[in-house]
């Protein structure tokens, strides 16, 4: 990475986000660090000092993104990459999840990277250089009992970031997808608590670190799309084009994620 390269990420005041921060200043960049939390995010900026600062912002209102797009090139005069890392997951079956939950998923997780790249695409154009990164889900590929909202926002967002991708093309800006398996976040912690969308505790979580590696190395490579472990990815992407083969596997996913997040709550108890 380019010293002083400036990162943008939403959802950084913990988990991938703060994983992602932490990474690209040890990298020697800067970032933004955005989100909702103001607390969580400033003590973060307070540990990574100079190269990190605080923007209040809830991916959820298109004036909250234009107001922070433009406090980021205030501080930092440019803005390098979009991390698009913002995410809600509300486990339980399609037809009983409350309606705000549903609305709640598809405001954070879809129509949050859909604002951003809305605010800052252009700005990137008129730079002459930028690059988005929007942070996925193997959901993107292989729809989840349990988490059916999250799943069609995820296929939504893996839709829209290759739409983006194409249109792109002969440009400057670079777009791309980086979708990972379970990763060990609070998000992960509330689900377990709650016994909801047991299913993603099918495989060990992976520490977020490895996800802000992948994040980094996508705007790097310029890679499309990045699976987080890659063969297991792989195998789920397959298994997704067919409903069937889907349905069955699914049942014995769900079984063995039980098993493990029983295990997991046991383990902190």
């Amino acid at each position: 990475m380019k010293q002083g390269t400036v990162y943008m990420i939403t959802g950084a005041a913990m988990g991938i986000g703060a994983a992602a921060a932490e990474y690209v200043v040890e990298l020697g960049g800067r970032v933004a660090v955005c989100d909702i939390d103001e607390a969580a995010g400033r003590a973060l900026c307070d540990r990574l000092g100079e190269a990190a600062q605080f923007i209040h912002l809830d991916v959820r209102k298109p004036e909250a993104w234009e107001s922070a797009a433009e406090r980021a090139w205030e501080i930092f005069g440019r803005v390098d990459v979009l991390v698009s890392n913002a995410g809600v997951a509300f486990g339980g079956d399609c037809h009983e999840l409350p309606l705000e939950k549903h609305r709640a998923s598809v405001e954070v997780n879809l129509l949050g990277p859909i604002y951003g790249m809305h605010y800052l695409i252009p700005k990137f154009l008129e730079q002459g250089s930028g690059h988005v990164v929007n942070v996925g889900s193997f959901a993107a590929f292989s729809p989840m009992s349990g988490l059916g909202i999250y799943s069609a926002t995820k296929h939504g967002l893996r839709a829209f970031t290759h739409s983006s991708d194409i249109e792109l093309k002969d440009t400057p800006v670079g777009v791309s997808l980086v979708c990972p398996s379970a990763v060990e976040t609070p998000m992960l912690k509330d689900m377990a608590e709650r016994d909801e969308g047991v299913i993603v505790f099918t495989q060990k979580p992976m520490p977020p670190r490895k996800m802000a590696e992948a994040i980094v190395r996508a705007v790097e490579e310029k890679r499309h799309e990045v699976l987080v472990p890659g063969f297991l990815g792989a195998v789920l992407r397959i298994i997704g084009l067919f409903p069937a083969l889907l349905k069955k596997s699914s049942a014995k996913a769900i079984e063995q994620g039980r098993v493990e997040a029983e295990k997991r709550r046991q383990s902190k108890s």
